[in-house]
C-alpha cells in the first residue's frame, strides 16, 4: 500500500515523502526526552516537525522556534508566547534570540518559563534593547540558540517524549507536501515558506525537496 502524506495507521502518524520514493533517505536518531518540562502536558511531537541537533548533549529536538502573542517594550524582559503555543523545545539556561523580520535580538539566557499561564510566559537574562520594542506581533518569534534551530532533518512518525529519549526516523531527503511540515516560521511574514533554520534544497510550488 503506497502511503504519501500524513497517514494514521493504529493511532499513530507517519510522514512518507511524495514522489521519487528511491530518492528518500532516512537516519536514526535520539530525541531527548521532555521528563521535567515544568508543569507541560503536551510532550507529543508529531510527524513533519523539524528536528535540530543539540550542540552540548548531541541528542536532537524539534526546532525551537515560537510565535509571540504580543508586542514587546523596550526594556521587558518577559515574553509571552502565542497563544495554544507549546514551547517544550525551551529550557531554563538556553540563549534564545527574538525576531521581527530583519532584526534580531539576543536576550540571553532563559530564567523562568512559566507553564501555569496560557499564554505561557518567558523570563530571559536580557530585557530587550531596541528603542521602542517590538510592535509588530505577526511577525515576531522566539528561537532557542543550543543548535538545535538549524533543522537537519525531518521527523517521520509520532513520539512521546513524557518519560524517555526515544530513537525515532528522521528524514534527510526526499520530497515532501509543504503543508506537512511543522513549525516553518520565516523572517518577516506568518506564511508558510522556508527561513535560514531550514535543510530544505528547494520548494516547486506545493512541494519541499530536502
Amino acid at each position: 500500500m503506497a502511503i504519501e502524506g500524513i497517514t494514521t495507521i493504529a493511532g499513530v502518524k507517519f510522514l512518507e515523502p511524495y514522489l521519487f520514493r528511491d530518492f528518500a533517505l532516512a537516519t536514526q536518531v535520539t530525541v531527548a526526552t521532555q521528563k521535567g518540562v515544568a508543569n507541560a502536558d503536551v510532550h507529543e511531537v508529531l510527524p513533519g516537525e523539524l528536528l535540530g541537533k543539540i550542540t552540548a548533549s548531541g541528542k536532537y529536538q524539534q526546532r525551537p522556534v515560537t510565535k509571540l502573542a504580543a508586542p514587546v517594550a523596550q526594556g521587558a524582559a518577559v515574553v509571552k508566547v502565542a497563544t495554544g503555543e507549546v514551547p517544550t523545545a525551551f529550557r531554563v539556561g538556553v540563549a534564545i534570540a527574538i525576531t521581527e523580520g530583519a532584526d534580531t535580538e539576543d536576550l540571553g539566557a532563559i530564567v523562568v518559563i512559566d507553564w501555569t499561564l496560557d499564554p505561557v510566559e518567558i523570563w530571559v537574562t536580557n530585557g530587550i534593547a531596541k528603542v521602542g520594542g517590538y510592535t509588530a506581533a505577526a511577525i515576531l518569534h522566539l528561537t532557542a540558540l543550543d543548535g538545535s534551530e538549524n533543522a537537519v532533518g525531518i521527523l517521520g512518525h509520532t513520539i512521546d517524549l513524557a518519560e524517555k529519549d526515544e530513537v525515532v526516523k528522521l528524514f534527510v531527503k526526499g520530497v515532501f507536501k509543504t503543508t506537512d511540515l511543522l513549525r516553518c516560521y520565516s523572517n518577516g511574514t506568518t506564511s508558510f515558506i522556508w527561513s535560514s533554520g531550514f535543510p530544505a534544497k528547494q520548494v516547486v510550488e506545493d512541494f519541499t525537496i530536502l
